[in-house]
Protein backbone atom coordinates (compact mmCIF):
# COMPACT_ATOMS: atom_id res chain seq x y z
CA UNK A 1 0.00 0.00 0.00
CA UNK A 2 1.37 3.39 -0.98
CA UNK A 3 1.26 6.21 1.56
CA UNK A 4 1.39 9.91 0.76
CA UNK A 5 4.50 11.61 2.19
CA UNK A 6 3.78 13.69 5.27
CA UNK A 7 5.74 15.95 7.60
CA UNK A 8 4.23 16.44 11.06
CA UNK A 9 5.67 19.03 13.44
CA UNK A 10 4.77 20.30 16.88
CA UNK A 11 2.63 17.31 17.73
CA UNK A 12 1.94 17.14 21.44
CA UNK A 13 1.46 13.40 21.86
CA UNK A 14 3.83 13.55 24.84
CA UNK A 15 1.70 15.95 26.84
CA UNK A 16 2.77 19.47 27.78
CA UNK A 17 6.49 18.76 28.20
CA UNK A 18 7.55 17.67 24.72
CA UNK A 19 6.99 18.41 21.07
CA UNK A 20 7.25 15.65 18.47
CA UNK A 21 8.04 15.87 14.75
CA UNK A 22 7.59 12.95 12.36
CA UNK A 23 8.28 12.49 8.67
CA UNK A 24 6.26 9.70 7.01
CA UNK A 25 7.55 8.28 3.72
CA UNK A 26 7.82 5.20 1.52
CA UNK A 27 5.47 2.41 0.54
CA UNK A 28 5.35 0.96 4.06
CA UNK A 29 4.86 4.31 5.85
CA UNK A 30 8.40 4.48 7.19
CA UNK A 31 8.80 7.10 9.92
CA UNK A 32 11.60 9.19 11.39
CA UNK A 33 10.79 10.81 14.74
CA UNK A 34 12.39 13.75 16.49
CA UNK A 35 11.42 14.76 20.03
CA UNK A 36 12.14 18.07 21.80
CA UNK A 37 11.77 18.56 25.53
CA UNK A 38 9.95 21.84 26.12
CA UNK A 39 7.33 23.34 28.40
CA UNK A 40 4.30 23.96 26.23
CA UNK A 41 2.55 26.03 28.89
CA UNK A 42 4.30 29.06 27.37
CA UNK A 43 3.77 30.54 23.91
CA UNK A 44 6.15 29.32 21.19
CA UNK A 45 6.57 29.44 17.42
CA UNK A 46 7.25 26.16 15.64
CA UNK A 47 7.99 25.45 12.01
CA UNK A 48 9.50 23.21 9.39
CA UNK A 49 11.93 24.09 6.60
CA UNK A 50 11.87 21.61 3.74
CA UNK A 51 14.57 21.67 1.05
CA UNK A 52 15.77 19.18 -1.55
CA UNK A 53 18.43 17.88 0.89
CA UNK A 54 16.88 18.03 4.37
CA UNK A 55 13.93 18.71 6.61
CA UNK A 56 14.67 21.03 9.53
CA UNK A 57 12.32 21.51 12.47
CA UNK A 58 12.39 24.90 14.21
CA UNK A 59 11.22 26.11 17.58
CA UNK A 60 11.24 29.81 18.49
CA UNK A 61 13.42 30.50 15.42
CA UNK A 62 16.09 27.88 16.18
CA UNK A 63 16.63 24.54 14.44
CA UNK A 64 16.22 21.69 16.90
CA UNK A 65 15.93 18.64 14.66
CA UNK A 66 17.07 17.65 11.18
CA UNK A 67 16.25 14.74 8.86
CA UNK A 68 18.66 14.06 5.98
CA UNK A 69 17.79 10.46 5.00
CA UNK A 70 17.49 10.50 1.18
CA UNK A 71 14.34 8.34 1.17
CA UNK A 72 12.57 10.76 3.52
CA UNK A 73 13.21 13.83 1.36
CA UNK A 74 10.52 13.90 -1.33
CA UNK A 75 10.87 15.95 -4.50
CA UNK A 76 7.29 17.01 -5.13
CA UNK A 77 5.30 19.96 -3.81
CA UNK A 78 3.41 19.67 -0.53
CA UNK A 79 0.89 21.83 1.28
CA UNK A 80 0.01 22.65 4.88
CA UNK A 81 -3.10 21.08 6.41
CA UNK A 82 -4.58 21.92 9.79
Amino acid sequence: MAFAPEVDFDETVGGIYQSTAIVHFGDGDSQIHRVKAVTLLLRHTSGVVWTSKKISYTFDGHVWGVVTSPGAIFPRAMSVHR
